[in-house]
C-alpha cells in the first residue's frame, strides 16, 4: 500500500488513484507535445537565421570593391 511521510494512505481508494494517474498522464502528454513544438520551433528559426545570414555573407561579397 502506498503512504505519506507520515504513514498516511495518499489516495483515498482506487477510483482516486486512477484519476491521479490519469491527469499525470494527460499532463505528461500536454508537455511532449509543448516540447516537440519547442524543438521544431528552435531549429526552424536557426535555419532561417542561417539562411539570412549567409544571403548577407554572399550579397555582402558580391557587393565588396575588389
Amino acid at each position: 500500500m502506498n503512504r505519506g511521510d507520515r504513514r498516511e494512505p495518499i489516495f483515498r481508494d482506487d477510483e482516486d488513484r486512477q484519476q491521479v494517474i490519469s491527469t499525470l498522464g494527460v499532463l505528461l502528454n500536454v508537455q511532449v507535445y509543448w516540447l516537440a513544438i519547442n524543438v521544431y520551433l528552435a531549429n526552424f528559426i536557426s535555419i532561417v537565421l542561417v539562411s539570412l545570414w549567409n544571403f548577407f555573407l554572399l550579397n555582402l561579397k558580391r557587393c565588396s570593391p575588389g
